[in-house]
C-alpha cells in the first residue's frame, strides 16, 4: 500500500491514497472504521457494513480482536477503490 497519507485529528485518524478512504474512531470500547465505498459496491459477506454519509460511505464498528481480520479486507476494498 504505497502513497498512503495519514492525518491524525482529535476524533479520527484519516487515511488518504488519492482520495480519503478510511477512518477510524477510536473510542473506549470499540472502534468505528469509516470506508470511502458505498455500501452497494463494499462486498461485506457477514453483512456488517452500514451506508453513512448519505449512502457515499459504510462503515462498522469492531468490539473484539477477532474481528480485525475481517475488517482489514474491507479497509483493503476501500483502498483499491480510491
Amino acid at each position: 500500500m504505497n502513497g498512503i497519507t495519514i492525518q491524525p485529528t482529535k476524533m479520527y485518524i484519516a487515511f488518504h491514497h488519492k482520495q480519503a478512504f478510511t477512518g477510524f474512531h477510536p473510542s473506549k470500547s470499540k472502534l468505528r472504521l469509516d470506508f470511502g465505498v458505498k455500501i452497494s459496491e463494499l462486498e461485506d459477506p457477514k453483512k456488517i457494513a452500514r451506508g453513512v454519509r448519505h449512502g457515499n460511505w459504510s462503515a462498522v464498528t469492531i468490539t473484539e480482536p477477532n474481528e480485525i481480520p475481517y475488517a482489514l479486507s474491507l479497509i483493503r476494498q476501500a483502498y483499491e477503490s480510491s
